[in-house]
């Protein structure tokens, strides 16, 4: 019964109307928040991408800068001549004074993030640091020392955590030493102060808009520099072997912690940053942005093995669609309230007459013949009366043409009945008359009534 209310011309009025307008609405909401939201991640995605650039390029220059310092200064003729002296004759000499002064005043050019410079002679042996407490100390086996003079070309090392400060984290670069000759008599070795890595990659943070902020790792997946949390530096992406991590530690890589404190498990970020070069752009969740799904760009420095990752939730650059898609959520709630308002007038004016005739030609059904539709327009629906008015016209007039008819059909078959009864009465007569008349003698000689056929 309900279902037989709903399908009514009324209600199918009501949801055509509502379905000619918010349909197309709807395709259109639709259709609109797909491109602006795809215009929108493209935008975001590049803006994150040359962000992330930028900020390797800055990362790239403060390299160049230093490994370029370092090559220059190591040209000095007071260096060489200190290291070329024998290592008895060194200790008091004028080549010492001169060369103590020209590392001195190199370590003034940055007086804050320069934390030494130091002469290491051919055996990897600390022979004069403006640090001095590390004078005399062992530096051989240490990757800045063994590939400049294996290499003869200005290097830079990976961040290092120092064994002899605590929380002091440092990046060297080293070149080495000819004499006049050109022969390699040592090695100069700068100490950077690596907290100025983590200070460029704070002054990135909303560079590329609202929450955005930079990540930096190394060729391990292991965060350098983070710029709204640095509580995960050398931290790794994902777990690193047992073997791997004692042999960072050892190379003052990482801190000497357990092997679950040492790294996080987001596997889908490094397969991104292993197919960077491919693609530059990913997305994905991650516990500094509340698990929030992130727009992630990553870009690659040219003089270290290192990426920097720039990092954007979704909700910042979506946040319009948002808005749009409220505003128009809002706009179709609107619409459809104005829709049902007009399809409800429109459903009256227009099913009225049909309810009206529907009524009628139930009344004319049921055997009330001289009933007859109202008609209160000129348009289709009136023709229609009209129409109907004709044809049950036409159908009381033929129906009453056969009731006339009918009454005289049971007329005839009264008459016929008569006749029919009448007629078998005078044969009965006729019979009983001519068995009187006639007589027929049987074999034995007695008197029959003659047998005659009735007509």
């Amino acid at each position: 019964m309900r279902l037989a209310k709903f399908y009514t011309l009324r209600n199918k009025l009501i949801v055509s109307f509502l379905a000619v307008a918010l349909v197309p609405l709807i395709l259109l909401t639709i259709i609109n928040k797909y491109t602006t939201e795809k215009t929108l991640t493209d935008n975001a995605n590049q803006a994150l991408f040359a962000i992330a650039s930028q900020t390797a390029l800055s990362l790239d220059t403060f390299i160049t800068t230093n490994l370029n310092d370092v090559r220059v200064a190591a040209i000095l003729p007071g260096l060489s001549q200190y290291l070329s002296l024998p290592p008895e004759a060194r200790i008091g000499s004028p080549q010492q004074k001169v060369a103590g002064d020209t590392l001195r005043s190199l370590s003034r050019r940055d007086t804050v993030n320069i934390f030494s410079y130091a002469l290491l002679d051919l055996k990897g042996r600390n022979v004069l640091d403006t640090y001095t407490p590390n004078i005399g100390k062992d530096e051989f086996n240490y990757d800045y020392f063994q590939q400049s003079l294996k290499t003869s070309l200005p290097y830079v090392s990976n961040l290092r955590l120092s064994p002899t400060v605590s929380g002091l984290v440092n990046i060297y670069f080293s070149n080495p030493v000819r004499n006049s000759t050109g022969v390699v008599v040592g090695v100069l070795r700068l100490s950077y102060n690596a907290t100025v890595v983590q200070q460029l990659i704070t002054r990135q943070t909303g560079l590329a808009g609202s929450k955005s902020f930079a990540i930096l790792l190394d060729d391990h997946y292991i965060r350098l520099a983070h710029g709204t949390a640095p509580e995960l530096n050398f931290k790794s992406l994902i777990p690193l072997s047992a073997g791997l991590v004692k042999q960072l530690q050892g190379e003052g890589r990482l801190p000497y912690l357990s092997i679950s404190e040492l790294s996080t498990n987001l596997p889908e970020l490094k397969q991104g940053v292993d197919n960077a070069a491919n693609k530059p752009y990913l997305t994905i969740r991650l516990t500094e942005t509340d698990n929030q799904l992130n727009a992630v760009a990553i870009a690659p420095l040219k003089n270290q093995s290192w990426f920097v990752l720039f990092v954007q939730p979704q909700s910042v650059f979506l946040a319009p669609i948002e808005a749009q898609t409220r505003t128009a959520l809002i706009l179709a709630i609107l619409i459809a309230g104005l829709v049902i308002i007009m399809a409800i007038f429109m459903g009256r004016t227009l099913a009225e007459p049909i309810i009206i005739l529907t009524k009628t030609l139930s009344l004319f059904t049921a055997g009330n013949l001289n009933v007859r539709v109202a008609i209160g327009s000129k348009d289709e629906i009136g023709n229609l009366a009209l129409t109907f008015n004709i044809m049950m016209e036409k159908i009381k007039n033929y129906t009453e043409s056969l009731e006339v008819k009918n009454a005289a059909l049971l007329q005839a078959e009264v008459e016929r009945e008569r006749f029919t009864n009448e007629l078998s009465q005078l044969n009965l007569e006729l019979e009983q008359a001519l068995n009187a008349e006639f007589e027929i003698t049987d074999a034995y000689g007695r008197f029959v009534p003659h047998q005659s056929s009735t007509f």
